[in-house]
């Protein structure tokens, strides 16, 4: 198993790809919460980024917990190109679950990927373009089936790997109190 994949390796290739699926809001403090008591409670020397991530909910500093994880010492080269398929492929997760309809799941990928311009296609302008076809199209159901088996194709290897991961995470969702 790839370790950008193994939620148990708890290496920075892994936290590399979890900020990923943290920022995407494909996982969140349901998911990682109990994962990092896991870690905690098996581990006789948990790491410190798992400490800390087992007691924040804000998405925003969970994902600055696992970044600054994999940005210490000693600093190993991380592909952000695939960081960033890794977040499209998430958000395509989110739109699979009906969290995000496909005229936001285009929006969202080009705006994160025009920030970063990172990413296996010159993505924003890949997503942007899709998105003015849909509209233009009135958001037609051809337009968007065409359009997302398209991006599976494109993205499907990556969309593989994050849904196994995920999959892992969702092991250990608590429901709402």
């Amino acid at each position: 198993m790839d370790q950008r994949e193994d939620i148990q390796s708890l290496g920075k290739p892994f936290a590399h790809r979890l900020i990923a699926l943290i920022e995407s809001q494909l996982v969140t403090y349901r998911e990682y919460i109990p994962w990092a008591d896991r870690v905690i409670k098996d581990s006789a020397e948990p790491p410190a980024w798992v400490i800390d991530l087992a007691t924040v909910k804000y998405r925003p500093k969970a994902a600055k917990i696992a970044r600054d994880f994999v940005n210490s010492e000693p600093v190993i080269d991380l592909p952000w190109d695939l960081w960033a398929d890794e977040f499209i492929a998430a958000l395509f997760l989110r739109y699979e679950r009906k969290e995000l309809s496909w005229a936001s799941f285009l929006n969202d990928c080009g705006t994160h990927t025009d920030a970063w311009e990172l990413g296996r296609e010159p993505a924003c302008e890949y997503f942007y373009a899709m998105l003015d076809v849909l509209e233009i199209a009135d958001f037609s159901a051809s337009v968007e089936a065409k359009q997302r088996d398209e991006v599976s194709s494109q993205y499907g290897d990556v969309m593989a790997s994050v849904r196994r991961t995920y999959k892992a995470f969702k092991s250990f969702r608590v429901s709402a109190s």
